[in-house]
């Protein structure tokens, strides 16, 4: 079955938010129904996003994570850091920060 890119109209997104320098992740990132229950992995392989942010929150540093999962490049990881900012920007209402004077 053809994997289906997250994200398809990604890049409209980050060009409308100024954020065009952080990680293009569709290149990175699919969900295949045949692959994981279709959970979000790295493209050709079967390390889930949810296991890489977990690594990350634990402390683990991206040359560990590298380490642990020598099938995944620093740009897959990064993708997946990318992922979740922008997934966190659209999820999360950000209340303007005040003006002190």
């Amino acid at each position: 079955m053809e994997q289906l890119l997250i994200g398809l109209h990604h890049d409209a997104m980050l060009e409308q938010k100024g954020i065009c320098a952080m990680v293009n992740y569709t290149r990175y990132i699919v969900r295949d129904p045949t692959i994981c229950g279709g959970v979000p992995v790295i493209k050709g392989t079967r390390v889930t996003l949810r296991t890489i942010l977990a690594s990350l929150a634990e402390g683990s540093s991206i040359q560990e994570i590298l380490v642990d999962f020598p099938t995944l490049t620093e740009e897959d990881v990064r993708a997946v850091i990318a992922f979740a900012a922008v997934s966190a920007e659209e999820d999360i209402p950000i209340h303007p920060i005040p003006v002190v004077a």
